[in-house]
């Protein structure tokens, strides 16, 4: 632990242990952090510098470019699964899983870390919050047609990872269920019926945006 740390806590922490706890988590990275984190009630912004000048936690450094109105279809994609833990959850969603302490010990998440990714889901209309028990309340999350729709996306990052991200091949596959057989997921063009090669497709305004313009 650095001098600058040490005195970070001290000075921050000295009267709240509970603040004392947090801040030697969040010093340790952000899988430490969230994991400690779970018995927490106001856990700190995920973000937090010990070093330098700006030393502390700063909320504005947690801030982020949203692209969800950007022009490219790729980066709106990306502002919609493109923190470490929507693809998973949305993974397990996919996979069958949907209720929220389900998700919550398969992926063993901060529960608030997960109630914020379903509440993006439900409000980009990727899921529909279902009340299945009125005494007490409880709630599944079943996907709509356009949560579906990310299968095609999460077997593609799956087989970049099969192909690039291991040594061998991974402990845990995809498979048809009707033949048993491992998957092997590949892009098609829809209007050629050929594989999608990068050396052959490129970017322009659409045509709708094209005749739009004066």
């Amino acid at each position: 632990m650095t001098d600058k740390l040490a005195i970070a806590i001290n000075e921050a922490a000295s009267s709240n242990g509970e603040l004392r706890a947090l801040l030697k988590l969040a010093a340790q990275g952000p899988d430490v952090y969230e994991k400690g984190t779970r018995n927490f009630t106001n856990p700190l912004p995920r973000k937090c510098s010990f070093v330098g000048p700006r030393s502390g936690c700063h909320t504005d450094m947690v801030k982020r470019t949203r692209f969800d109105d950007h022009a490219c279809a790729i980066a709106r994609t990306a502002d919609l699964l493109g923190d470490w833990w929507m693809p998973l959850v949305v993974r397990e969603l996919l996979m069958g899983r949907k209720r929220f302490n389900e998700i919550q010990e398969r992926l063993d998440i901060n529960r608030s870390l997960l109630s914020t990714r379903l509440a993006r889901l439900e409000s980009e209309g990727i899921v529909e919050r279902i009340r299945y028990q009125e005494h007490p309340p409880r709630d599944e999350f079943v996907m709509t047609d356009k949560g579906r729709a990310l299968w095609d996306v999460l077997a593609v990052m799956g087989a970049y990872g099969e192909q690039w991200l291991f040594d061998e091949l991974p402990e845990i596959e995809f498979y048809d269920k009707r033949s048993g057989d491992r998957t092997e997921p590949i892009v098609i063009d829809r209007v050629t019926g050929q594989p999608l090669d990068v050396t052959t497709t490129r970017r322009r305004p659409s045509v709708d945006d094209v005749a739009s313009q004066p």
